[in-house]
């Protein structure tokens, strides 16, 4: 069977996709929990859009402050065993550290400094790290000496510029074990999980159907048997759409 192509449209408009609600943080503990969050896991800095992301960041640990302190990579062949990370500097974040005391809310600028390709998406890793180290409460005795056990718990995000030329292009091909999806474009794709899907108006044939991140040019494939027609939702960045995809023939 042939690829089908779909070409879908990139519209501005704003989703806010949220590691947590804020006003929900305080209810975090202070055991194994990050103590770092930020506001968004996912930024999108598209064509025309002024180059500047604002970040909050919050400190949701109710006793200690912290020394945080940004690192930026930048990200080749994602979503592929060749996947590899450099250090970059096509990006700041100001302040570049800073502290933050218990339950205080900074707020952060991300500036990008190197312009938008023509028709390629640059990815990128935003990485905010506690100097601090975060010690477990309980301490462990190690020959008749009690010590602290510590870590540092690190906070990411993930930065998607677009193409000055955005051309998205999903295209599929179904046979009867199930579905391969493949992202013909150069923008990332999001296929979105939907839960306890139905595929009869009686709801009594259902599944999970799992979301994937497909960046351009992955592929990924998901089991549906092909005797089922089945509404797959998507976003390009923050356009959301959905495609139906019709049982296998």
């Amino acid at each position: 069977m042939q690829p089908t192509p779909f070409t879908l449209s990139v519209h501005v408009g704003r989703a806010f996709l949220a590691i947590a609600v804020f006003s929900a943080l305080m209810t975090y503990s202070s055991g194994a929990e990050a103590q770092i969050v930020v506001q968004e896991v996912v930024r999108y800095i598209k064509p025309k859009q002024r180059p500047v992301e604002n970040i909050l960041v919050k400190n949701v640990d109710a006793t200690r402050a912290f020394t945080i302190t940004s690192e930026i990579v930048k990200e080749e062949n994602s979503g592929t065993d060749a996947r590899t990370q450099e250090p970059s500097k096509d990006m700041v974040v100001a302040p570049p550290s800073f502290t933050i005391k218990p339950g205080e809310t900074i707020l952060t600028r991300l500036v990008l400094t190197k312009p938008a390709d023509k028709d390629m998406e640059r990815i990128y890793r935003v990485r905010f790290k506690p100097e601090t180290l975060k010690a477990d409460d309980t301490p462990t005795e190690v020959s008749g000496v009690k010590t602290q056990i510590s870590f540092v718990t690190t906070t990411g995000m993930l930065v998607l510029v677009s193409p000055q030329n955005p051309q998205p292009k999903l295209t599929y091909t179904r046979n009867g074990e199930g579905i391969t999806f493949k992202n013909e474009g150069n923008v990332t794709i999001d296929l979105r999980r939907f839960d306890n899907y139905c595929f009869d108006e009686a709801q009594t044939d259902c599944m999970d159907l799992p979301g994937y991140r497909l960046y351009p040019g992955n592929d990924w494939r998901v089991e549906i048997p092909g005797d089922k027609q089945v509404r797959y939702n998507y976003a390009v960045y923050d356009d959301f759409q959905s495609i139906v995809v019709d049982a296998a023939q």
